[in-house]
C-alpha cells in the first residue's frame, strides 16, 4: 500500500474547512470522510492493532498509519423509489484490492415509505456503530472499544436487507432490518495471514429511538466454511493418523471448522442531549468450533457537552468463556521427538486456545472545531491477563501485562 503523502494529508485537512457535500446534480451527492491519526503504546512485545483481521501494527513508536484513512461515498437518486450508492474506504489492510476498499455498494428500492429494499453489498447491522465504524467524525472517541471491535472484523455483507421503519411521531420511530448473504474476512497473526470464508448468514435487528434515547438489539447466524485450516493443520493431522499416531485423530477433529455455526447476539443502548453522550453495548459469541472462541463482551462511555468540548471516559472489558484444550498425552509426548510435529502441535494450540481476556480504561477530549472537523485525543490502559492477549500482535510471551495506548486524531467530513 502507498504511504498517504504529506501534500496529501494536509489538502484533507483543509478540504472540509471550506466545503461541504458535493452536488454533482440533483440525483447525484459525493461525500467524504477521513482520519488522520497517531497512536503509540508501551510495549515493544505486544503489538495493538485495529483489529484480529489486522496486521497493522503499533508498538512504542508513533504509528500515523494506525487510524489513519480516507473515504468517499456517492449516492444517486435515480427517482423517488430507486437509488444506489457505493463507498471506498483507503486504509492499511492485509490485502489492498479494489474488492476489500468497496464497503458498501448497493441498490435499493422503497415500494413505500415503510419498506426498504437493499441489495449488494452491505455493512451488518450488529452494532451501534454499523452506519458510523470507518467515519472518526460520527463517534464520540479516537477509536472504538477495541474489547468490544476488536473481535468484529466483518465489515461487510453481500446480499439482501430489507427494513421496515415505522414513525410514530416526531421524536419516536421503529426500525426492524432482516440481512442475508455471504462474508468473508482477512485473518492475520506474525508470520502470516489468511483469508477465511463465513458463508452464509442471516441477522435481524431491532432498533427504537425516543427523543434522545436509542435502543439496539441484534441476533446473527453465520455458517463457518473456512478451508483453510482444513488445509494448513487438519490435513497433517490426519496424515499423523493414518502412520499410527492415535491422538492426531483427536486434534484434527478439534480442529474441524467446516459447516459449523456461530452466533452472535448484542444489545445496546444510547442516550445523546446538550448535555450528556452515554453508550453501551453488551455482546455474546457462542460457536460450535473449537477455533472460535465463546466470548462476553461489552463497554460503557460518558461524555459531558461543554460548548465545543466534549471530555469522556469509558470502561471496557472482554472475556472467553470456553475452556482450553489439551494435546492428548502421545501428541505432547512424540512432540518432543520431532521438530516437525512440535511446530504442527504449536501452531495448532495457537488457533484452539485464542482467547480474549482483558478489560480498559480510558479518557479523552473531543473538539469540535467546525460542522466538519473535531480534534480528538485519548489514553487508554489496558489490563490484560495471562493467555488472554488475542487481541493483539503477540511476537512473544503469555504472561499477564498492564498496556497504556495514547491517541491522537484529526477527523473529518464533506
Amino acid at each position: 500500500m502507498k504511504k498517504i503523502s504529506l501534500f496529501s494529508g494536509i489538502c484533507c485537512l483543509l478540504y472540509p474547512l471550506f466545503v461541504s457535500a458535493v452536488e454533482l446534480s440533483d440525483q447525484v451527492t459525493v461525500n467524504g470522510f477521513g482520519t488522520l491519526g497517531a497512536t503509540k503504546t508501551t510495549n515493544d512485545t505486544l503489538g495493538l492493532r485495529p483489529n484480529i483481521s489486522d496486521d497493522n501494527v503499533t508498538f512504542e513508536q508513533w504509528n500515523l498509519a494506525s487510524r489513519s484513512l480516507a473515504g468517499v461515498q456517492m449516492n444517486v437518486a435515480w427517482d423517488p423509489q430507486w437509488s444506489s450508492a457505493i463507498q471506498l474506504v483507503h486504509q492499511k489492510r492485509v490485502e489492498n484490492s479494489l474488492q476489500d476498499s468497496i464497503q458498501l455498494a448497493t441498490v435499493s428500492y422503497l415500494p413505500t415509505p415503510e419498506w426498504a429494499i437493499r441489495i449488494g453489498r452491505h455493512s451488518p447491522r450488529v452494532y451501534m456503530l454499523t452506519d458510523t465504524r470507518n467515519v472518526g467524525y460520527g463517534y464520540l472517541w479516537t477509536h472504538p472499544p477495541m474489547e468490544f471491535y476488536g473481535q468484529l472484523q466483518t465489515t461487510y455483507i453481500d446480499g439482501l436487507e430489507i427494513g421496515y421503519t415505522r414513525q410514530f411521531d416526531d421524536a419516536d420511530m421503529l426500525r426492524a432490518t432482516l440481512c442475508g448473504g455471504k462474508t468473508d474476512m482477512w485473518m492475520a497473526y506474525p508470520g502470516y495471514s489468511f483469508e477465511a470464508d463465513f458463508g452464509q448468514s442471516v441477522g435481524l435487528t431491532l432498533e427504537f429511538e425516543h427523543q434522545a434515547w436509542t435502543f439496539r438489539g441484534s441476533a446473527s447466524v453465520v455458517n463457518n466454511q473456512n478451508q483453510w485450516v482444513d488445509q494448513l493443520l487438519r490435513q497433517p493431522w490426519n496424515q499423523y493418523n493414518a502412520a499410527g499416531l492415535s491422538g492426531a485423530a483427536s486434534v484434527a477433529d478439534a480442529l474441524d471448522t467446516e459447516a459449523t455455526l456461530m452466533a452472535f447476539y448484542s444489545l445496546g443502548i444510547a442516550y445523546n442531549d446538550q448535555n450528556w453522550i452515554i453508550q453501551s453495548e453488551l455482546s455474546r459469541l457462542n460457536a460450535e468450533s473449537k477455533i472460535v472462541p465463546d466470548t462476553v463482551a461489552g463497554y460503557l462511555s460518558i461524555g459531558r457537552h461543554i460548548n465545543e468540548f466534549t471530555p469522556y471516559i469509558m470502561y471496557s472489558r472482554i472475556h472467553t468463556s470456553s475452556s482450553d484444550y489439551s494435546l492428548p498425552a502421545d501428541v505432547s509426548y512424540y512432540a518432543q521427538y520431532s521438530n516437525q510435529l512440535n511446530y504442527l502441535a504449536n501452531t495448532s494450540l495457537l488457533f484452539l486456545n485464542s482467547r480474549f481476556d482483558q478489560e480498559g480504561v480510558a479518557a479523552g477530549v473531543r473538539w469540535d472545531i467546525n460542522s466538519h472537523l473535531a480534534l480528538k485525543t485519548q489514553w487508554d490502559r489496558k489490563f490484560i491477563s495471562a493467555g488472554g492477549n488475542h487481541l493483539w500482535w503477540n511476537t512473544g510471551g503469555t504472561d499477564s501485562s498492564v498496556e497504556d495506548i495514547f491517541t491522537i486524531n484529526l477527523d473529518f467530513v464533506f
